[in-house]
């Protein structure tokens, strides 16, 4: 199955770039109808545009996100068939994403990330047009700190 993908990116300054991205998804579903019949396989378009910042010294650097994803295909419920499914489903997901990191010490690094997220069904035998997606949090977020040491001197020879 084609693929594609399409990216652009724009270098303002040494420190910042802005950017652009679409593309085409494919996977098989796995099984089959209640006939016997293989699932059509479930397909998307993901489109995103952010702007990426870093200090020159690599120090501190920053990313902010805006996307949106569409998949087609995806299984859904048997309207006419209780216990198998469909490949009739929709859904879009759209949000922000946030993502920062940076020394704040000589040994010291951290990461930070946050999603805010809207993921919905816009097509379904079942599901409520518009209803959220199961399983997928409207907030997300990550705090790493990490702690970086030298051995001071090489252990081979």
């Amino acid at each position: 199955e084609w693929v594609p993908r399409l990216g652009l990116s724009w270098l303002g300054s040494a420190g910042y770039t802005l950017f652009a991205n679409v593309g085409q998804s494919f996977r098989p579903n796995a099984g089959s109808d209640v006939n016997g019949t293989a699932f059509d396989p479930e397909s998307g378009r993901a489109l995103e545009a952010g702007a990426k910042g870093e200090q020159r010294d690599g120090g501190f650097g920053a990313t902010l996100t805006a996307f949106q994803i569409d998949k087609r295909n995806v299984l859904t419920g048997d309207p006419g068939n209780a216990g198998f499914s469909i490949a009739a489903g929709e859904v879009r997901s759209r949000g922000v994403e946030f993502d920062a990191s940076g020394r704040i010490g000589e040994h010291w690094r951290l990461n930070a990330a946050w999603v805010q997220l809207d993921a919905e069904v816009t097509r379904d035998n079942v599901l409520e047009v518009g209803s959220a997606l199961i399983n997928v949090p409207r907030r997300n977020g990550s705090l790493l700190a990490v702690h970086e040491r030298s051995l001071g001197r090489s252990l081979i020879g």
